[in-house]
């Protein structure tokens, strides 16, 4: 046993794969178990309505459970993960904006993650939390991706350069330039 991503001990990711590929299908479930929530929340934040980002999500684990035998290991397989969840969006938006002229308002039901403890900032929260999802949303994509996977996601620097294709300098760059970007966004709402 060696230590898992979360540090703790048990079964890694390499461990996992090695399974899925000797033919251990309950391998590829407690990958779907680890992924799940991070994979459904990149795709919620892309496709903006839940039903559209459950799709989505869904559609990326088919692709993983495909791709996953040729998985070579020259990233983490979080990153590999990411970059099929952050490719599989950007590749339904496009279709989808060929195709209509549409756009949907992320369903109020999800909530972000709070910042304020206790039940009696719970709807002062929700209002917060939905004013910041609306304007992560307004961002340009290339600010969106990076507040998404550093922000929300926590990925490091390295990962989200791997992820997006992108050197790290960049990745700082842009970050730095989107939350700058977000800042001013939320003064405008006067919600923050």
């Amino acid at each position: 046993m060696a230590q898992a991503q979360d540090g703790t001990i048990g079964v890694t990711d390499q461990d996992l794969v090695e399974r899925f590929r000797q033919g251990d299908e309950l391998a590829f479930n407690e990958i779907v178990g680890r992924y799940s929530s991070k994979v459904l929340t990149i795709c919620t934040y892309y496709m903006k309505d839940p039903h559209e980002a459950l799709d989505v999500s869904q559609e990326v684990f088919i692709k993983i459970y495909r791709g996953l035998p040729a998985f070579r290991g020259d990233s983490k397989l979080s990153t590999w993960i990411h970059t099929i969840a952050i490719n599989t969006c950007r590749n339904h938006i496009s279709f989808f904006r060929r195709l209509f002229s549409r756009r949907t308002e992320l369903n109020d039901e999800l909530v972000v993650k709070s910042s304020l403890p206790g039940p009696e900032d719970d709807v002062l929260s929700r209002e917060r939390d939905s004013i910041l999802r609306r304007e992560v949303q307004a961002l340009p994509p290339r600010f969106k991706e990076i507040v998404i996977l550093k922000d929300l996601q926590e990925r490091s620097y390295e990962e989200i350069g791997e992820i997006l294709s992108i050197n790290q300098g960049t990745v700082k760059s842009r970050l730095h330039r989107a939350r700058e970007a977000l800042t001013e966004r939320l003064k405008r709402s006067k919600a923050f």
